[in-house]
């Protein structure tokens, strides 16, 4: 899930710390300098985070006021980029995450009937993808991979991965909690959804053995998340009313670039 949830995390203070050319070099809390276009800062002021003057040839920053932060942004930690922390990667990660509107999102997922080599390396390269996008979990579809294939980390801490293949949920159980999700494959846009605390899977793993277990709390919440994809229902499927139309300009822009970067392509 792409940027789902986690533990509680402060929200980064970002400052501008220099121009180069057609970038922007921003401090995030003090400790990452990272590259940032002026599109990136444009929704970074867009959703509350910073105020951006654009007007000037090397625009200003300034932290958002406290009351507009906790407006737009919410009080909520957000179950995603919990616990990981900005890093440098030597290499672009191998895979790319299909972003919505893509058609691969809402097909259902085929079973594995392969447990090789090629079924490990889809793994190892589904948890690298994973973890270099600061998620807590991702399904195979999500990186245009038809296969029912799930990976998850829900705290972030090495040793805590599961792998789930040809995953079915066999009972929904527990209270029903609201909390606020995100996906990989809907960048910038959060919706709260409802879903039971605990769940039963069946699934297999990397080498075939069927097994069957209980997961609650945030980690039941990661593997329904992910579940749903292999199913082709999304996160805009299980949102609000008021979160879709929330989200209506965001999820349009998804859908403006999908098109452009079809046509494009076509070319």
């Amino acid at each position: 899930m792409a940027q789902l949830e986690r533990a509680p995390q402060p929200r980064p203070s970002i400052a501008l710390v220099g121009v180069e050319f057609e970038q922007l070099l921003v401090q995030l809390d003090g400790e990452v300098v990272v590259l940032a276009t002026r599109r990136f800062l444009g929704l970074l002021n867009v959703f509350g985070v910073i105020h951006l003057n654009s007007s000037a040839v090397s625009p200003s920053i300034r932290p958002a006021s406290g009351e507009s932060r906790r407006k737009i942004l919410g009080t909520k930690p957000r179950a995603v980029n919990a616990g990981y922390k900005l890093c440098t990667m030597t290499e672009p990660p191998e895979y790319e995450i299909s972003i919505f509107p893509a058609p691969v999102l809402r097909q259902e997922a085929l079973a594995v009937v392969a447990f090789d080599d090629d079924l490990r390396t889809k793994v190892d390269r589904l948890l690298a993808r994973m973890r270099s996008s600061g998620g807590v979990g991702l399904a195979a579809p999500q990186v245009g991979i038809g296969l029912r294939i799930l990976v998850l980390n829900h705290t972030g801490e090495e040793g805590d991965e599961l792998v789930l293949v040809n995953s079915t949920i066999v009972k929904l159980s527990g209270p029903r909690d609201s909390y606020e999700e995100g996906c990989l494959s809907f960048p910038g846009i959060y919706g709260e959804v409802m879903r039971p605390m605990r769940c039963k899977i069946r699934a297999q793993t990397v080498s075939g053995e069927a097994f069957e277990a209980e997961y609650e709390g945030f980690q039941a919440r990661v593997i329904q998340h992910e579940q749903d994809h292999l199913e082709g229902v999304l996160l805009v499927d299980r949102m609000s009313p008021a979160d879709k139309l929330r989200n209506k300009v965001a999820l349009d822009n998804l859908i403006h670039d999908y098109k452009q970067a079809v046509a494009k392509a076509a070319k």
